[in-house]
Protein backbone atom coordinates (compact mmCIF):
# COMPACT_ATOMS: atom_id res chain seq x y z
CA UNK A 1 0.00 0.00 0.00
CA UNK A 2 2.71 2.47 0.94
CA UNK A 3 4.62 1.39 -2.07
CA UNK A 4 1.42 2.16 -4.50
CA UNK A 5 1.43 5.46 -2.21
CA UNK A 6 4.62 6.45 -3.03
CA UNK A 7 4.24 5.38 -7.10
CA UNK A 8 1.23 7.68 -7.16
CA UNK A 9 2.93 10.72 -5.73
CA UNK A 10 5.70 10.02 -7.64
CA UNK A 11 3.56 9.69 -11.51
CA UNK A 12 1.51 13.11 -9.73
CA UNK A 13 4.72 14.74 -9.42
CA UNK A 14 6.12 13.78 -12.51
CA UNK A 15 2.97 15.02 -14.34
CA UNK A 16 2.80 18.42 -12.59
CA UNK A 17 6.55 18.99 -13.16
CA UNK A 18 6.33 18.34 -16.44
CA UNK A 19 2.46 20.34 -17.26
CA UNK A 20 4.63 23.50 -15.21
CA UNK A 21 8.12 23.46 -16.47
CA UNK A 22 7.09 25.92 -19.31
CA UNK A 23 6.15 28.17 -16.36
CA UNK A 24 9.08 27.34 -14.48
CA UNK A 25 11.30 28.92 -17.05
CA UNK A 26 9.30 31.77 -17.13
CA UNK A 27 9.64 33.07 -13.48
CA UNK A 28 6.65 31.03 -12.32
CA UNK A 29 4.77 33.24 -14.83
CA UNK A 30 3.34 31.38 -18.03
CA UNK A 31 5.07 32.57 -21.46
CA UNK A 32 3.54 35.75 -23.10
CA UNK A 33 3.01 33.19 -26.75
CA UNK A 34 1.03 30.47 -24.74
CA UNK A 35 1.89 27.42 -22.75
CA UNK A 36 4.62 25.24 -24.44
CA UNK A 37 3.18 21.75 -23.39
CA UNK A 38 -0.07 20.54 -24.91
CA UNK A 39 -1.96 17.34 -24.11
CA UNK A 40 -3.40 15.79 -27.47
CA UNK A 41 -7.08 16.23 -25.65
CA UNK A 42 -6.25 20.59 -25.77
CA UNK A 43 -7.69 23.01 -23.58
CA UNK A 44 -6.64 25.01 -20.21
CA UNK A 45 -8.09 22.20 -17.65
CA UNK A 46 -5.01 20.29 -18.41
CA UNK A 47 -2.01 22.75 -17.63
CA UNK A 48 -1.94 22.87 -13.87
CA UNK A 49 -1.22 26.43 -12.08
CA UNK A 50 1.91 27.03 -10.55
CA UNK A 51 0.44 27.28 -7.58
CA UNK A 52 2.26 24.03 -6.06
CA UNK A 53 5.49 25.93 -6.28
CA UNK A 54 4.29 29.02 -4.89
CA UNK A 55 4.90 27.74 -1.52
CA UNK A 56 8.49 26.41 -2.31
CA UNK A 57 11.66 28.97 -1.94
CA UNK A 58 12.47 31.05 -4.75
CA UNK A 59 16.23 29.72 -4.58
CA UNK A 60 14.61 26.58 -4.53
CA UNK A 61 12.82 27.57 -7.79
CA UNK A 62 15.79 28.88 -9.53
CA UNK A 63 17.83 25.76 -9.22
CA UNK A 64 14.82 24.01 -10.85
CA UNK A 65 14.62 26.26 -13.59
CA UNK A 66 18.32 25.82 -14.19
CA UNK A 67 18.18 21.70 -14.19
CA UNK A 68 15.01 22.14 -16.53
CA UNK A 69 17.45 24.46 -19.25
CA UNK A 70 20.37 22.51 -18.99
CA UNK A 71 17.87 19.26 -20.26
CA UNK A 72 15.99 21.82 -23.02
CA UNK A 73 18.44 21.24 -25.94
CA UNK A 74 18.50 16.97 -25.09
CA UNK A 75 14.63 17.52 -25.08
CA UNK A 76 14.39 19.81 -28.05
CA UNK A 77 16.44 17.06 -29.70
CA UNK A 78 14.03 14.19 -28.97
CA UNK A 79 10.92 16.17 -29.65
CA UNK A 80 12.47 16.97 -33.44
CA UNK A 81 12.92 13.45 -33.71
CA UNK A 82 10.02 11.83 -32.72
CA UNK A 83 7.82 14.11 -34.70
CA UNK A 84 10.59 13.08 -37.76
CA UNK A 85 9.29 9.63 -36.89
CA UNK A 86 5.35 10.79 -36.73
CA UNK A 87 5.49 11.90 -40.08
CA UNK A 88 7.42 9.25 -41.76
CA UNK A 89 4.32 7.06 -40.27
CA UNK A 90 2.14 8.66 -41.57
CA UNK A 91 3.06 9.10 -44.79
CA UNK A 92 3.33 5.53 -44.97
CA UNK A 93 0.04 5.13 -43.91
CA UNK A 94 -0.85 7.38 -47.12
CA UNK A 95 0.24 5.14 -49.41
CA UNK A 96 -1.67 2.73 -50.96
CA UNK A 97 1.14 -0.33 -50.69
CA UNK A 98 0.94 0.12 -47.29
CA UNK A 99 4.42 -1.49 -45.65
CA UNK A 100 2.97 -2.85 -42.10
CA UNK A 101 6.41 -3.58 -40.80
CA UNK A 102 7.96 -0.41 -41.72
CA UNK A 103 4.98 0.89 -39.63
CA UNK A 104 5.72 -0.72 -37.04
CA UNK A 105 9.12 -0.24 -36.91
CA UNK A 106 8.47 3.16 -36.63
CA UNK A 107 5.87 3.30 -34.00
CA UNK A 108 8.55 1.55 -31.98
CA UNK A 109 11.06 3.83 -32.50
CA UNK A 110 8.40 7.09 -31.26
CA UNK A 111 7.95 4.48 -28.48
CA UNK A 112 11.76 4.37 -27.68
CA UNK A 113 12.17 7.89 -28.57
CA UNK A 114 9.37 9.15 -26.32
CA UNK A 115 10.40 6.96 -23.06
CA UNK A 116 14.11 8.47 -23.50
CA UNK A 117 12.31 11.77 -22.46
CA UNK A 118 10.43 10.77 -19.71
CA UNK A 119 13.27 8.84 -18.37
CA UNK A 120 15.10 12.64 -18.67
CA UNK A 121 12.01 14.21 -16.85
CA UNK A 122 12.10 11.32 -13.63
CA UNK A 123 15.47 12.02 -13.33
CA UNK A 124 14.99 15.60 -12.96
CA UNK A 125 11.51 15.16 -10.55
CA UNK A 126 13.10 12.78 -8.57
CA UNK A 127 16.28 14.76 -8.26
CA UNK A 128 13.70 17.99 -7.09
CA UNK A 129 11.70 15.55 -4.87
CA UNK A 130 14.44 14.12 -2.95
CA UNK A 131 16.16 17.69 -2.75
CA UNK A 132 13.34 19.12 -0.54
CA UNK A 133 12.92 18.86 2.86
CA UNK A 134 10.59 17.21 4.82
CA UNK A 135 7.89 19.87 5.17
CA UNK A 136 8.26 21.27 1.59
CA UNK A 137 7.74 18.04 0.24
CA UNK A 138 4.93 17.52 2.00
CA UNK A 139 3.29 20.89 1.40
CA UNK A 140 4.22 19.96 -2.54
CA UNK A 141 2.71 17.21 -2.65
CA UNK A 142 -0.63 18.16 -0.78
CA UNK A 143 -0.53 20.81 -3.67
CA UNK A 144 -0.36 18.35 -6.53
CA UNK A 145 -2.71 16.38 -5.16
CA UNK A 146 -5.42 19.60 -4.69
CA UNK A 147 -4.78 20.74 -7.95
CA UNK A 148 -5.21 16.55 -9.50
CA UNK A 149 -9.16 16.55 -7.13
CA UNK A 150 -9.74 20.02 -8.74
CA UNK A 151 -8.74 18.55 -12.26
CA UNK A 152 -11.23 15.54 -11.70
CA UNK A 153 -13.63 17.59 -9.97
CA UNK A 154 -13.82 20.13 -13.34
CA UNK A 155 -13.82 16.65 -16.02
CA UNK A 156 -16.51 14.97 -13.81
CA UNK A 157 -18.65 17.92 -14.05
CA UNK A 158 -18.10 18.36 -17.91
CA UNK A 159 -18.83 14.55 -18.53
CA UNK A 160 -22.13 14.97 -16.19
CA UNK A 161 -23.00 17.97 -18.48
CA UNK A 162 -22.11 15.77 -21.95
CA UNK A 163 -24.24 12.89 -20.63
CA UNK A 164 -27.51 15.56 -20.25
CA UNK A 165 -26.95 17.15 -23.56
CA UNK A 166 -26.75 13.67 -24.97
CA UNK A 167 -29.64 12.49 -23.26
CA UNK A 168 -32.20 10.32 -25.19
CA UNK A 169 -29.69 10.59 -28.46
CA UNK A 170 -29.87 7.27 -31.02
CA UNK A 171 -26.73 8.17 -32.40
CA UNK A 172 -24.49 9.32 -29.63
CA UNK A 173 -25.43 7.05 -26.45
CA UNK A 174 -23.78 8.65 -23.17
CA UNK A 175 -20.55 6.70 -21.93
CA UNK A 176 -20.72 5.61 -18.24
CA UNK A 177 -18.22 7.99 -16.08
CA UNK A 178 -15.86 5.22 -15.12
CA UNK A 179 -15.32 4.00 -18.94
CA UNK A 180 -14.63 7.89 -20.02
CA UNK A 181 -11.73 10.40 -19.74
CA UNK A 182 -11.77 13.21 -19.73
CA UNK A 183 -14.29 15.12 -22.59
CA UNK A 184 -12.79 16.92 -25.48
CA UNK A 185 -12.86 20.63 -26.23
CA UNK A 186 -15.09 21.55 -29.30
Amino acid sequence: MRFALIASLVVNVFLAFAILSGSLLHNGKPPKDGPRHHDMRGGEDLFLSPRAFEDLPEEFRQEMREKIRAQIPAARDLHREIWKKRREALELMRQADFDEAAFRQLSQEIRTLDAEGKALMYATVLDMVASLPDEERIAFAERVIEQDEEMRARWRDRADKWREDREGSRDMRPVPVEDMGPPEEE
